[in-house]
């Protein structure tokens, strides 16, 4: 089962584990009759592991990249009909720290209908990161980190849906439209601190932000 957020407004309609939306595009039989709500213009995917930037980039597809793929037929018919313009993948600490590889964050930056958006500064590496980086010799990660920041410098094409690549922040609730479904993100901003095994976890900051966004997929572990 996957693992719940935690927050305030979770069990708002619109809000899913990333893994039902897996399964339903797939055609897996337990999940073929769910219904995602792909009227909405903003979607937040919450995570940036494999499972978080596969749904992501299934959101940003263009029909014909779609039908290429071994993609149901029903879940075809409904995301070529997707309203979907903004998908904000969301990773609570730093693009060292993501846990999706080289190859599939490369590939979301050669999408046909989508533009991939990282925040400059979000893409810069903390003090920490960067010695850790180093002292890793981790050619795969920098790589990884290579590609995150080259998308920061890269200037939008005009295409018509945008991946917005989010490092740094986490969610603390959804908000309701007052129907009972999700129509806000609160986040909060996040600083890296060294752990006393060594690693790099989050902390919160005092610095709120609220996205707009009417249908949420968690992906944050199991």
């Amino acid at each position: 089962t996957d693992r719940r957020m935690g927050i305030p407004g979770e069990d708002l309609r619109g809000s899913h584990p990333a893994t039902e939306f897996v399964a339903w595009y797939n055609g897996h039989p337990d999940y073929r009759d769910l219904k995602f709500d792909l009227s909405q213009e903003r979607v937040a995917v919450v995570g940036v592991g494999n499972v978080a930037i596969d749904v992501a980039r299934i959101l940003c597809l263009s029909r014909a990249e779609l039908a290429k793929t071994d993609i149901a037929d029903y879940a075809l018919e409904a995301l070529s009909k997707s309203k979907v313009k903004e998908v904000y993948l969301l990773g609570r600490r730093g693009p060292m720290q993501a846990a999706f590889t080289t190859p599939e964050i490369k590939e979301v930056g050669e999408m046909e209908e989508s533009d991939v958006v990282v925040l400059p500064d979000e893409a810069e590496l903390d003090d920490l990161s960067k010695a850790e980086l180093e002292s890793s010799q981790d050619r795969a990660n920098k790589k990884k980190v290579e590609i995150i920041q080259s998308y920061a410098k890269r200037a939008l094409s005009g295409k018509p849906r945008k991946l917005i690549c989010r490092f740094l922040v986490s969610p603390t609730e959804l908000i309701s439209d007052g129907d009972g479904c999700v129509s806000k993100m609160k986040l909060v901003k996040n600083v890296l601190y060294q752990t006393e095994s060594g690693s790099l976890s989050a902390k919160a900051t005092d610095q709120i932000e609220e996205l707009n966004v009417g249908l949420v997929f968690r992906s944050v572990g199991y």
